[in-house]
């Protein structure tokens, strides 16, 4: 059995467990440490049961809490050359951590899953998405991405859970007040997924994938809800005739634990 949550998720920390019988995995370390040992034991681990930690990128949102998380437990980090040249570069982590560069594509062992990277589009030195695989069961990962291609979508495939960035309300952030400069970059992409875009990304992967468990990630504080993310993407399934009760969508809350979910 696959279970999946976050521990938080938006523009101020970005942090998510992937367990399984055999082990526990964390995805970026955006939060403080205080917050990450907090939240494992409510939900029954200690961070000692740690066995890896993937690093998407090295924005600070995703890794503010790596170097004092590292610097009390023995953690392996899993990332590509380049994010690992920047936090080695940028005192982002303690001397002599202990890492593992992966490759996308070329799978790996962590934590009972086997792990597949795959890029992502965001402006960053490089940005890498997840799939998890444990016996039948997969999951895959995907915040900070400006947009989804064929690449992208390989790795949703046959998942039966996709997480997936749906950062803001278009209306919202044309209408805000962020800088122009600030606009166009979330915008473009290399920047972040919107509603809409998630929204058609998500029909496809009910209609045509058949996932049939969506968690919506990494939205904005300022330009987004859960309540109009969920709305933009329970319109477009509806929009495809898929029924409500074949599927599961719900957002992950941005400083809370998120529900639990469960793959057999």
């Amino acid at each position: 059995m696959i279970r999946f949550a976050t521990l938080a998720s938006g523009s101020s920390g970005n942090c998510t467990a992937v367990w399984n019988e055999e082990g526990l995995i964390l995805i970026d370390l955006g939060i403080s440490c205080r917050r990450i040992v907090s939240a494992l034991n409510s939900l029954g681990f200690s961070a000692s049961d740690v066995s890896s930690v993937l690093i998407t990128h090295e924005h600070v949102d995703h890794v503010s809490g790596l170097k004092v998380f590292c610097s009390h437990y023995d953690t392996e980090l899993c990332c590509t050359a380049g994010t690992r040249t920047y936090l080695d570069d940028y005192g982002m982590v303690k001397p002599f951590q202990r890492f593992r560069e992966i490759t996308y594509g070329e799978p790996f062992s962590a934590g009972g899953f086997t792990v597949r990277a795959f890029p992502t589009s965001h402006d960053s030195r490089t940005c890498t998405g997840f799939r998890l695989e444990r016996g039948s069961g997969a999951v895959a990962v995907a915040t900070d991405i400006g947009k989804i291609d064929d690449e992208v979508r390989a790795f949703f495939r046959g998942c039966g859970l996709v997480a997936l960035e749906s950062n803001y309300d278009d209306m919202m952030l044309r209408d805000g007040e962020y800088p122009p400069s600030l606009k166009a970059r979330i915008m473009s992409p290399r920047g972040h997924l919107s509603n809409s875009e998630c929204s058609r990304e998500v029909a496809r992967l009910v209609a045509e994938d058949g996932v049939r468990q969506i968690m919506l990630m990494h939205l904005s504080d300022k330009n987004n809800t859960p309540g109009i993310a969920l709305v933009a993407s329970v319109a477009a399934l509806e929009d495809e005739g898929i029924e409500e009760g074949s599927y599961r969508i719900i957002a992950a809350p941005r400083n809370e634990i998120s529900e639990v979910l469960s793959l057999d």
